[in-house]
């Protein structure tokens, strides 16, 4: 890989991002939607900054909704991970959050679901 000392698994800092964007959420709100990047390399010793803002809010059919910009910096002032978090959050003008409905009862048609999406994903 040509790196100059260990590094972390990208996973775990996939982890710390979703720590971050729960706690500051709260109990009452859904997280619907998580993409990180792992872009760079998280040296052992280095120093990670989470950080977090929010991008835009808007309604949905599932109540209010919080798009946020996150990332790891490290000491360095490098972005390791950035990232996008969707959040729906309860309002008090529209109330309690709506769970989103699975889009099938069987484990296949969520896989053919979450493939779908993948290929839409791509196509952007």
């Amino acid at each position: 890989m040509g790196a100059s000392t260990v590094y972390d698994y990208g996973a775990i800092r996939e982890t710390f991002l979703a720590h971050l964007v729960t706690n500051w959420m709260g109990d009452d709100a859904w997280l619907r939607r998580l993409h990180v990047q792992h872009r760079k390399f998280n040296f052992a010793g280095d120093t990670n900054w989470l950080l977090g803002r929010v991008e835009s809010k808007e309604r949905t059919e599932e109540g209010a909704a919080v798009t946020l910009d996150i990332q790891i910096e490290n000491q360095r002032g490098l972005v390791l991970t950035p990232g996008k978090a969707l959040i729906l959050l309860p309002s008090r003008e529209t109330g309690p959050i709506h769970l989103p409905t699975p889009p099938s009862d069987d484990p296949m048609g969520l896989l053919r679901h979450e493939v779908a999406e993948l290929w839409e994903q791509n196509e952007r």
